[in-house]
């Protein structure tokens, strides 16, 4: 399942709000100096900015895409914006997604703008939701219950179209494409309490909104599941093997070895088919079961990739040192896809090992997606070795006769991969420290256990 990417909500904010100019100029605005100080210089100039800037909420999506650090000084202020009675939507939506920790103002807001009869509004109310990390237990139980009451209160039903009709019926841009995949995917990492059960009361015949609730109901790691994800495997549904995994089900080894000998898929060099599904799954799991049926497939004719998913979970099962063997795998992959499938394997473990390789990749690398790649999997660790790694690679000059083989979104490497740091820092952390590194190494010493 593909979600729309979450690298900046606001940019697409922005453009929405484009169509909707002659709203805009109505709205409440604030000054940059009174609202929204800088913390730390731009990476670009904002010299070709609109004319519609001069808007609170075009100045904070301008400036947010040029590589400012934005945040409200006075929360009332913001307040205001939310409650204003005028319709710049998107300038209310990106105040209340700063409110929304105890704002109930703010929430009610978002709440009814996820009801709009505009697809636009409810797009963008939608991703507020997606981006907001609550940290209390009552802000992600109420964004969860936003979320389910959200999805089946039957206001969401395919080819809606906004307000002026610009989205026919069947657009690609479908309700059940973009903002419910996108919630259910909120759902999945969310991990709140009490959402296992008012999915399964929730699941209907439409195979879209099964398949998404299959999916989410592994991630959420509630066992109430369980029962439900065995007889849809019994029944012969593959998308029930990767949450049976996830929930590390030994009752499901049985029914999904079968499809080791099989794939359904007509692609089966994609991860994603029934077969890779399966090898996935199993290594999840862990069940000893599986070791003489794998070690069999390691010995016949398949794709290399599926080879390589049941080398990793061979490892899992049966290594007495998984990351000396990780590492050893690693350092055959010459194909960078297969090499980071090897790299999210090793980050599994804590070991000071593995920090070490990947801080060592990310300085001598010469591809830039494999720099990133180690970047992104230090992030991932989120311990305090890693986090340190990470700060150390605020001080490397990242050299541009690396292989530009990233999606890079500035052409100057060193920048580049410096804004992958400090995103990896700041998402971990929810800090901001710019780029001072002892700031980092003090905070990071003062609430990560050592």
């Amino acid at each position: 399942m593909n979600f729309p990417p979450s690298k900046s909500w606001l940019m697409l904010f922005a453009l929405v709000l484009g169509l909707h100019s002659s709203r805009a100029s109505d709205a409440k605005s604030f000054t940059i100096n009174e609202a929204i100080p800088f913390v730390r210089e731009p990476h670009v100039g904002i010299g070709n900015m609109s004319p519609m800037a001069t808007q609170v909420d075009c100045r904070l999506a301008a400036l947010w895409e040029n590589g400012y650090e934005v945040k409200p000084t006075d929360l009332s202020r913001w307040h205001e914006v939310v409650i204003d009675v005028q319709e710049n939507i998107y300038g209310r939506l990106c105040a209340a997604s700063f409110l929304l920790e105890t704002d109930l103002d703010a929430r009610a807001f978002v709440e009814n703008q996820l009801a709009s009869k505009n697809i636009r509004y409810r797009f963008n109310a939608a991703h507020v939701l997606f981006e907001f990390e609550g940290a209390s237990p009552n802000a992600k139980d109420w964004q969860a219950h936003a979320i389910l009451q959200h999805l089946f209160d039957g206001s969401l039903a395919p080819g809606v179209r906004d307000d002026r009709g610009n989205y026919p019926d069947g657009d690609a841009w479908d309700a059940n494409e973009s903002q419910v995949g996108l919630l259910y995917h909120r759902l999945g990492t969310l991990k709140a309490r009490n959402v296992a059960p008012v999915l399964l009361e929730n699941l209907t015949s439409d195979s879209a909104s099964r398949g998404l609730i299959i999916e989410v109901l592994g991630k959420l790691g509630d066992p109430v599941a369980l029962p439900f994800l065995l007889q849809e495997l019994r029944q012969g549904n593959v998308e029930a093997i990767t949450p049976l995994g996830e929930l590390k089900c030994k009752e499901a080894v049985p029914l999904i070895l079968p499809y080791l000998e099989k794939d359904e898929s007509s692609t089966p060099n994609q991860f994603d088919s029934s077969r890779g599904m399966a090898l996935r799954a199993l290594g999840e799991i862990g069940d000893e079961r599986a070791v003489p049926p794998l070690q069999l497939f390691l010995h016949e004719a398949h794709p290399a990739r599926q080879l390589l998913i049941a080398r990793l979970a061979l490892i899992k099962l049966n290594s007495p040192d998984p990351v000396e063997a990780l590492t050893a795998l690693l350092n055959e992959q010459k194909d960078l896809p297969a090499g980071y499938e090897v790299l999210r394997a090793l980050i599994r473990y804590p070991d000071p090992r593995v920090v070490q390789l990947l801080t060592a990749i990310a300085k001598t690398s010469d591809s830039t997606q494999r720099r990133e790649h180690a970047i992104q999997c230090l992030t991932e660790m989120k311990t305090r070795g890693a986090l340190l790694a990470l700060v150390s690679l605020l001080d490397e000059t990242f050299p541009a006769t690396l292989k530009k083989d990233a999606r890079q979104d500035s052409p100057d490497t060193n920048v580049y991969l410096h804004r992958r740091i400090f995103a990896g820092l700041k998402y971990t952390t929810k800090q901001d420290f710019g780029q001072n590194p002892v700031l980092w190494q003090n905070w990071i010493k003062a609430h990560y256990p050592g």
